[in-house]
């Protein structure tokens, strides 16, 4: 399994090394902090399904966290009761589950 992390810190600006990304490593899941989408926004990478907790921002986007899992891996989101900007999903793959969980913490974030 082939997993990568990026503080991306913006996706729409990023979209060329994105893709320079999956195409040099091809990996199975992308977990991304920072995605600076609106709130009700989202994005789109081919053979991907995507997951994202936004953060509420009225009027400018900044924050935010996303998992983007190969469409052929069986997964599921997991719903988390939390304020942080957090996502958790199950996965299956090669007939083994897991969960992944994916959370950006500001220097601002109270977090006990």
């Amino acid at each position: 399994m082939n997993i990568i992390q990026w503080n991306i810190d913006g996706f729409y600006k990023r979209n060329i090394d994105i893709q320079r990304l999956i195409s040099n490593h091809k990996p199975n899941i992308i977990y991304f902090q920072e995605t600076n989408l609106k709130h009700s926004q989202s994005c789109h990478i081919k053979n991907y399904n995507g997951y994202f907790k936004n953060r509420i921002n009225p009027g400018r986007a900044s924050g935010g966290v996303a998992i983007f899992i190969k469409d052929n891996i069986e997964n599921n989101e997991i719903i988390l009761n939390t304020h942080l900007e957090a996502i958790e999903m199950s996965a299956k793959l090669n007939n083994k589950n897991f969960c992944i969980c994916n959370i950006y913490l500001p220097d601002s974030t109270p977090f006990t």
